[in-house]
């Protein structure tokens, strides 16, 4: 499973966390009524606050029917305009992903292997098949949008693809602020829930973070396996 914490983290945490308020020190941001488009609304509202974004993450995966879930720690750091990402994995396996506007690159140290592929803005995109600025727009269209609860100042809203797989993605947001708490993926064949914390936004971010210079002798491999978006199942 070495390979699920890779990629499917940095569609999941870049598709559901960077969903937080501009003004997180202020009022409530909560819409007037808990419908749908309200709560839509608001979120999009929060989301173009942002200019960078850290927070600390544990993330579970589960193949269903195999064991044990594995469990994942680590640290993911973003800037928007121009757009830039990095995730830490601290345990049990030590790996960097790397997008630096230029080149999207994924490190494992324990194996010497490094795998990138060059990117711009727009080719990030594709690759990913969501844009990590906005990223409440790759569920729009794709996926059916639903409040499963608004209690206790959390609401939880569920995404279902309709898909024969029967993906699901469910999130929880402070209705205050609109941090993601809690997000998870579900599917017929896994499951992954990732909890977020100790978020820090818009306090600067120096560039050097996203510039990574690889030891020697490690093996690189052009182009990243397993690459895939909202729109397209594990």
């Amino acid at each position: 499973m070495r390979n699920i914490p890779v990629i499917a983290c940095i569609l999941c945490l870049l598709a559901g966390n960077p969903v937080i308020s501009a003004e997180p020190s202020g009022g409530s941001s909560r819409p007037a009524s808990t419908d749908m488009a309200a709560v839509l609304k608001a979120v999009k509202k929060a989301e173009s606050g942002i200019r960078d974004l850290s927070f600390s993450f544990v993330q579970k995966t589960a193949l269903k029917g195999a064991g044990e879930p594995q469990e994942v720690t680590g640290k993911i750091t973003m800037t928007r305009n121009p757009e830039r990402f990095r995730v830490d994995y601290e345990s049990p396996v030590r790996q960097v992903a790397i997008y630096d506007g230029k080149t999207l690159m994924v490190y494992m140290p324990e194996s010497g292997q490094a795998f990138r592929q060059k990117a711009g803005d727009m080719d990030l995109k594709k690759m990913l098949g969501f844009d990590p600025s906005a990223p409440l727009g790759a569920f729009e269209g794709r996926y059916q949008p639903e409040i499963t609860g608004f209690e206790g100042g959390i609401c939880r809203i569920s995404f279902k693809a309709g898909d024969k797989a029967g993906t699901v993605w469910n999130m929880a947001l402070d209705s205050g602020n609109w941090l993601v708490s809690e997000i998870s993926f579900d599917n017929s064949d896994m499951n992954m829930t990732i909890i977020c914390s100790d978020y820090r936004m818009n306090r600067g971010v120096k560039a050097g973070i996203f510039r990574f210079k690889l030891p020697p002798g490690t093996e690189v491999v052009e182009g990243i396996p397993m690459l895939m978006g909202p729109g397209k199942s594990p």
